[in-house]
């Protein structure tokens, strides 16, 4: 089998060793002629590693059967995998079903979690950091909802208070999120700088959806425990609270450098 030149074989199964490509998921207990080498069309065609590449998912462990076959004619390899196990689920899986699993992140998530993860730990508020790491954790291996949007809504919190303390401001009496929101909106200025009608609208979407990840907490996360009968959380609901706190801690956190460094420059004016 030939594949085209620039064809995508990653998997998270692949290692390379002494200049050959090898198989993590490869059961070498069958037999002298099992290996754990494979080929370039192995990979390409393999579901495991197509559950990987198209899916998007790396919550799964295959196991494989490979064959080095030697003749007159060369070596060549026979390939079956024998299982696809979901680290999720927690049960066997097929390529066929995992490419209609709602369990999976989108692309776009995974972007926005992996820079705002780096801007957290360059920027100094790596408590923000760790909460959205234990988010993801949940959402993705833990196949915990509830307590993502736990994490996620804390995540945001633990930026507020970051932002307060470094400005040298103090809590609000109350310290829930919408009330360290509108203390950090008004230590960051924002809005000020700009007043135009449409600014003020976003303005005024930030603090809705402060209102409504808070409310989203009340009524889905295991922030408050849970009684016997408990509301229904979907994996959207986790994905979209991780998303807008990570969203909104990026703005929040690129908007306060900006007035730190407003104000460093106005110091070295004065001096």
């Amino acid at each position: 089998m030939t594949i085209p030149e620039d064809a995508n074989i990653d998997c998270p199964h692949q290692r390379v060793s002494m200049g050959y490509l090898k198989c993590r998921a490869a059961d070498l207990t069958r037999g002298k002629d099992t290996t754990d080498e494979v080929t370039e069309e192995i990979c390409y065609k393999c579901k495991a590693g197509r559950i990987f590449r198209e899916v998007g998912c790396n919550q799964f462990w295959p196991k494989n059967r490979i064959l080095a076959i030697h003749s007159r004619m060369g070596n060549h390899y026979a390939f079956e995998i024998e299982r696809i196990f979901c680290n999720r689920r927690k049960r066997e899986t097929s390529y066929e079903y995992c490419r209609t699993c709602t369990l999976v992140t989108s692309p776009q998530t995974e972007r926005v979690y992996k820079e705002a993860l780096t801007l957290f730990d360059s920027s100094g508020f790596r408590t923000t950091k760790s909460m959205l790491e234990n988010a993801r954790k949940e959402l993705t291996v833990d196949d915990n909802p509830e307590g993502c949007i736990t994490s996620s809504v804390s995540s945001l919190e633990s930026t507020l208070k970051l932002i307060l303390d470094k400005l040298a401001k103090s809590y609000p009496k109350k310290e829930q999120l919408t009330d360290l929101w509108s203390s950090v909106k008004a230590a960051l200025k924002l809005g000020d700088e700009i007043s135009t009608p449409l600014i003020q609208q976003v303005m005024g979407s930030l603090t809705g959806g402060m209102s409504g990840l808070a409310g989203i907490r009340n009524a889905l996360s295991d922030a408050h425990g849970k009684g016997e009968i408990s509301s229904d959380v979907f994996e959207s609901y986790a994905e979209l609270s991780m998303n807008l706190s990570a969203s909104i801690s990026t703005f929040l956190i690129r908007r306060f450098k900006e007035i730190k460094k407003m104000q460093e420059e106005q110091a070295n004016v004065g001096n």
